[in-house]
């Protein structure tokens, strides 16, 4: 996905966003998250946020609430920045 660079470490996958954060990217994020836990059967994601310019209220309940859905799939999600 172009400006939200997701890297698989073996069971752990890593993002971070490098441009300006609308809410098609942090959906498309979370939605890319997802399936990358979903295919690799990752156990950590780590965000790093250090590159979010706004981190608003919908950026919160979207990152909440992805936390929620990888821990159905048995992953936890880190965010460090």
């Amino acid at each position: 996905m172009e400006g939200v660079p997701v890297m698989p470490l073996g069971r752990v996958v890593l993002a971070g966003v490098q441009r300006e954060v609308t809410d098609h990217v942090v959906g498309a994020l979370r939605e890319e998250l997802l399936a990358q836990v979903t295919a690799r059967r990752a156990r950590v994601v780590v965000i790093d946020v250090s590159g979010f310019q706004v981190f608003d209220s919908y950026v919160s309940r979207v990152l909440t609430e992805t936390a929620q859905a990888l821990r159905l799939l048995s992953a936890r999600m880190v965010v460090a920045g």
